[in-house]
């Protein structure tokens, strides 16, 4: 493994022990698994987030930045916290991002400030184009 990748996996970890510490280590695949889960490659100075499956690249983003990847791998592993936290405390009614925006933030918030208010950023432009559906 690349020296890079073995210094994003270290930072990754510590951004997610602050999330939720655990004994072990937080790590990322580095390997594609053509499953639908992202990977992380680094070749020629730059970072590749990568998603697969069945053989094909079904995204790929790329950066020199080694705090964007970072916010990339924090802010999908936040958002599924935030579909697992609502989906153990559902409600009918509000539209379920309601609950998952929340959580993603929190939890997004722990591991760092800065990244959390990218984040609002983010999901207020996700609202903007596609704002909440409150059922009765």
């Amino acid at each position: 493994m690349a020296d890079e990748l073995k210094e994003l996996q270290i930072a990754y970890n510590a951004l997610c022990q602050r999330i939720d510490p655990i004994d072990g280590s937080y790590t990322f695949l580095t390997e594609r698994e053509d499953c639908g889960v992202p990977h992380v490659e680094f070749e020629n100075g730059r970072y590749h987030y990568v998603v697969t499956e069945r053989g094909l690249d079904l995204s790929r983003r790329s950066t020199t930045d080694a705090a964007e990847i970072l916010y990339w791998l924090l802010k999908d592993l936040t958002f599924w916290m935030g579909v697992e936290h609502e989906f153990k405390n559902r409600v009918e009614g509000p539209d379920v991002r309601r609950m998952i925006f929340v959580h993603w933030l929190e939890q997004m918030q722990k591991a760092d400030a800065a990244m959390a208010s990218r984040l609002r950023l983010d999901i207020e432009q996700t609202l903007a184009e596609n704002p909440f559906v409150d059922h009765a």
